[in-house]
């Protein structure tokens, strides 16, 4: 039973005006929305924030909260503290314990295998393990760079092993991982995720370097002849389906977990690859849209960088997204939540256009490379503004 003289507007709820019609939705959720004429959207919200009792509400504008209440337009005022609470409750903290790298990866984002690294320190390291045993953190990821390029990567392996109980996972290129290193990778890591990006010589050493398929093929067959099988293997898509085609059929002979990630076109795999406006251009119907414009609105994950700053994720490191820190002194994080703004809504081209939630990922970073880069905007924009505005506001059903 919705209280209705308890409902507030959620902080992520967002519009769109099209003639005398209106779209609302909730960005950060799920991105569902409904289409009501723009009178009955000011009516109820003129109701919402200045009607008394809910005991003087008619049917029509009862019906209109629960419509949005359903979508999470309007959530109730005792529910936004448990928010909050659950923001900071993460399930997987992703820490990057150096940006130094052996190799230099073309599609590499943030150009990590130069002569300028940081490190994180291992006291920080191991307080941050120690809050994540402390606050029921599921899973512990170690990143870099490559984190065997760390000389105490063992030590630190088994300083966090020495209490933590969870999953304790290595994202690594697996070139530096000697077979003599295995006994102690299955005593203290629960799951290795090696990066290939191809499926044979050739095609990885165009992304990597030479001979590196063959080192990774060699540390697959050692560990699993020591009885270790949960390895993910990941490749970027860069374009190449014939590749990612490829790539499966390879995870598939190894009997490892395959991974597809989407490239992130900062860093070096800006000045190599173009971003593909087409993956998202496949809109035929209402269905299949949704206004969801924001990811991890509920930071169930975490990445801490070498400076032990926190974002929402590991493809979001610039400063601007910055959500947090973590203070080793007081074994604890220090968190800014303020609202996400959508990139959208800071662009002149785009913060007026009345499909532009639609139009936009639900993923940050590859919305910053898409609406910053003028020539892929205006190409995205050629290809679906007339799309969206035919499925979105022509439909003759006002949803």
């Amino acid at each position: 039973m919705i209280n209705y003289d308890n409902l507030v507007i959620s902080k992520y709820a967002k519009t769109l005006y099209w003639k005398n019609l209106c779209i609302i939705g909730n960005i950060a959720v799920d991105g569902r929305w409904i289409k009501i004429p723009k009178s009955v959207l000011i009516d109820s919200i003129n109701k919402l924030e200045f009607t008394d009792s809910s005991q003087s509400l008619d049917e029509v504008t009862r019906k209109v909260f629960d419509k949005l209440y359903e979508i999470h337009v309007l959530i109730e005022k005792n529910k936004i503290e448990d928010e909050e609470k659950n923001l900071l409750r993460p399930q997987n903290v992703t820490i990057e314990l150096t940006t130094l790298c052996n190799l230099k990866c073309k599609h590499c984002s943030y150009s990590f295998g130069g002569n300028n690294y940081k490190e994180m320190c291992i006291s920080t390291v191991i307080g941050l393990a120690k809050w994540c045993s402390e606050n029921g953190v599921q899973r512990i990821i170690l990143t870099g760079g490559e984190p065997f390029c760390r000389t105490d990567i063992f030590e630190i392996l088994e300083g966090i092993r020495s209490f933590y109980s969870g999953s304790l996972e290595i994202m690594t290129n697996g070139t530096l991982i000697d077979k003599s290193d295995i006994p102690f990778i299955i005593e203290n890591v629960n799951r290795l995720h090696i990066s290939l990006d191809g499926y044979d010589e050739v095609s990885v050493s165009s992304i990597r370097g030479q001979y590196v398929f063959e080192k990774i093929i060699t540390l697959i067959n050692n560990l699993h002849s020591n009885n270790f099988k949960d390895i993910s293997l990941s490749c970027v898509d860069t374009g190449d389906q014939e590749k990612i085609t490829h790539f499966y059929e390879l995870t598939k002979r190894l009997n490892v977990h395959p991974v597809v990630r989407k490239l992130n076109l900062k860093g070096k795999a800006n000045e190599n690859f173009k971003y593909k406006n087409a993956e998202s251009i496949e809109l035929s119907s209402l269905n299949g849209t949704n206004m969801k414009s924001i990811c991890h609105h509920s930071y169930s994950s975490l990445f801490v960088n070498t400076n032990g700053e926190v974002f929402p994720c590991a493809a979001l490191r610039e400063i601007e997204y910055i959500i947090g820190k973590f203070l080793v002194r007081e074994n604890k994080f220090e968190f800014m939540l303020d609202s996400l703004v959508p990139i959208i809504d800071t662009i002149e081209d785009c913060s007026s256009c009345p499909v532009r939630y639609f139009c936009s990922t639900p993923c940050i970073s590859q919305n910053d490379v898409i609406y910053l880069n003028k020539e892929y905007r205006m190409e995205r924009c050629k290809k679906l503004y007339e799309k969206l505005i035919t499925i979105v506001w022509d439909n003759v059903d006002v949803r």
